[in-house]
């Protein structure tokens, strides 16, 4: 089953918000891209001070989306990276470092 059936996006991106500023991240965006592409409806941006908070705001960002029922399609940059990508299907997170 799609997350687009399951839960709307505007949740998960609440859920995915909340998420990330239980971890302090800085400088959240959220862009909405439902006209601009068929790719997904949302796109939320966060940055972390290191690589180690990088991780807990990936980590912390699962948790909360399984919880309700949202599988990650996929994820890019995970271990001790600068920059992760979480695909949540409706919603794509990208977190970095400043730096990165």
């Amino acid at each position: 089953m799609s997350n687009k059936q399951a839960i709307p996006a505007e949740e998960i991106v609440e859920l995915t918000k909340a998420a990330l500023e239980d971890v302090k991240a800085q400088d959240i965006l959220v862009i909405d891209v439902r006209d601009k592409n068929s790719i997904t409806d949302f796109m939320i941006i966060a940055t972390g001070t290191s690589n180690r908070q990088i991780s807990a705001m990936r980590e912390k960002v699962r948790e909360l989306v399984k919880a309700k029922g949202v599988k990650p399609l996929g994820e890019e940059g995970a271990g001790d990276s600068d920059w992760v990508l979480l695909d949540l299907d409706t919603v794509v997170v990208h977190m970095m470092t400043a730096a990165a």
